[in-house]
């Protein structure tokens, strides 16, 4: 799975808040830090900004270890419960230049993408490229020579997904293409039907439910050459594939797409408009279908970064911080359960400027948060007190 900065951008106050004085007036709360890590293995920043999702508290990490003349792959695993993280992996030498890593906690299986050999930027040809499959115990189970770049992997009920690209990643230009290929796990490799869409962005909820954010390969081609916004397709099925909502949200760009599911089981999704970030909410209905909220979303003003959302009672705090990474203030902006109306400001007093917020998992009233910066990893809780 390719790097995603997790620094995004942005929560704009909607106008149609009229009391200016709330906008000066902050409260100020703290991030109990339950445990920091400062080194792992010797190694001081795992890949982080890309964390593979095993379960509720577990998760894999891959970092590269640059000893010359030797370049050494690693897999890891972090658990946020118990504060650990174990080596896990060494990859094997002949998939080592890895591209992309998933976890499916249904087939408990491991899947990467990986270069056999490092590519060279005047290589013409495509590299040497995998598809990698792993057991329970990491443990090679099959291996294939694809004839693409695999970037991403998506799960959407039981299939699974592999995004990939037609150039390797050091000849990228305007001419590539990207496609979505089901992997066959059957007869293990790629199918060659191209799906017509590339999703962008899926997060499975709590109670099966997935929520897929994907684009019309026509679109992704306009995307791709003129950086031009698109209209990105936000749906939300059921373990059946069941369609539970259908929105197209329009003249947005579908990267770094964070979501945070509630309590509630309502869904909380960013996307990028222009230079600002926009917030949506996806409420559930007594008819477990969902609403989308929000059509062009809560903005984000483009003093901000945005870094996620936590929940206190039945409001909506959306994470942000002022753009100058090593003084700039992080801040919470409370809002009402339908991100309509902004209720109180709240600086985070223990956290200034270069630490950026990774995961965030609500837990009933506890507001769990990972955060990192270039030299350590944090896991705290945000509590309200009021």
């Amino acid at each position: 799975m390719g790097k995603k900065s997790l620094i995004s951008l942005t929560i704009v106050l909607l106008t149609s808040l009229t009391a200016v004085s709330l906008y000066d007036e902050r409260d100020e709360i703290q991030i109990d830090i339950v445990n920091e890590v400062e080194q792992i293995n010797g190694i001081i920043a795992l890949d982080i900004l890309n964390p593979v999702q095993l379960n509720e508290n577990d998760f894999l990490y891959f970092e590269r270890e640059y000893d010359n003349p030797d370049i050494k792959f690693l897999i890891y695993r972090a658990n946020i419960d118990n504060y650990k993280i174990n080596l896990l992996k060494e990859v094997s030498e002949k998939y080592k230049f890895v591209t992309a890593l998933y976890y499916s906690d249904k087939d408990k299986k491991t899947y990467m993408g990986a270069y056999g050999e490092f590519p060279n930027k005047d290589q013409k040809e495509m590299p040497s490229s995998y598809l990698v499959r792993f057991n329970a115990d990491m443990e090679i189970e099959q291996a294939v020579r694809v004839e693409c770049d695999i970037n991403n992997f998506y799960e959407v009920g039981d299939k699974i997904y592999a995004e990939c690209n037609s150039e390797h990643f050091f000849r990228r230009n305007e001419n590539m293409t990207k496609t979505m290929h089901e992997i066959d796990k059957e007869n293990f490799g790629l199918k060659k039907e191209k799906s017509e869409y590339v999703i962008y962005e899926s997060y499975e909820m709590k109670n099966g439910n997935d929520v897929i954010i994907k684009v019309k390969n026509e679109d992704v081609i306009k995307l791709i050459a003129n950086r031009d916004a698109v209209d990105v397709i936000v749906e939300i099925i059921d373990k059946n594939e069941a369609v539970l909502s259908n929105d197209v949200v329009k003249d947005v760009y579908p990267f770094d797409i964070m979501f945070v599911e509630l309590p509630n089981e309502d869904i909380v999704f960013k996307l990028q408009d222009s230079k600002k970030d926009q917030i949506y909410l996806y409420h559930k209905k007594d008819d477990d279908k969902y609403e989308l909220i929000h059509k062009k979303g809560v903005k984000i003003p483009p003093s901000h970064n945005f870094f996620g959302v936590v929940k206190n009672g039945n409001n909506i705090g959306v994470l942000v911080s002022e753009k100058n990474l090593y003084e700039g203030k992080n801040e919470i902006w409370l809002f009402d359960e339908n991100l309509e109306k902004l209720i109180k400001k709240y600086e985070i007093k223990n956290l200034i400027g270069n630490t950026f917020a990774d995961r965030i998992e609500i837990d009933g009233d506890k507001n769990k948060i990972i955060l990192h910066n270039n030299s350590y990893l944090k896991i705290g809780e945000i509590n309200f007190i009021e």
